[in-house]
């Protein structure tokens, strides 16, 4: 064991459970946690930000899956309220903007990243793919088909597991 943290909303609060983790390739970790992203430095596990609503930063509903683009500049972090994907810079800590899913489709679920896109599965298997290579990201592709995703980064190719097979 190299490092530890306990999460806490407040610092006489209960400790929290996680909703979602994502553990980078510029050694953080993301904990979704209620309506809260804490970002932690790996292996020491201190604190580098917390992503949450405030002034000018619309509020989480219930964080569902966050994960960092490739180049490591920029986090995305599914809501289930909306339901929507809000954007981070990493550099900075600040929010960016947010994309609004549409209704009926659900919240997203399952979030990876390869080549400045961002490729989203909901709880009722819808697909879709928004380029973020420019700001605010556009969505470029939307159908069925989702499910639980990854990126093979060597080839930076998308593998979908759908409907119980690899796509």
């Amino acid at each position: 064991l190299t490092g530890r943290c306990r999460l806490q909303e407040a610092p006489a609060g209960p400790v929290i459970g996680m909703r979602a983790l994502f553990l980078s390739a510029y050694q953080r970790l993301y904990c979704a946690v209620l309506s809260s992203v804490y970002v932690l430095a790996i292996p020491a596990m201190y604190q580098l930000a917390r992503l949450r609503g405030g002034p000018r930063v619309p509020v989480f509903g219930s964080i569902s899956a966050v994960v960092e683009s490739n180049a490591g500049d920029l986090a995305f972090v599914a809501d289930v309220a909306g339901p929507s994907i809000h954007l981070w810079s990493t550099k900075s800590w600040q929010w960016l903007s947010r994309l609004e899913l549409p209704q009926g489709g659900g919240p997203a679920q399952h979030l990876t990243t390869a080549n400045q896109v961002l490729y989203s599965s909901t709880e009722t298997e819808r697909f879709m793919a928004f380029d973020f290579s420019k700001s605010p990201p556009k969505c470029i592709l939307e159908g069925a088909g989702g499910g639980p995703m990854a990126t093979l980064s060597a080839e930076e190719s998308l593998v979908i597991l759908s409907k119980g097979k690899l796509q």
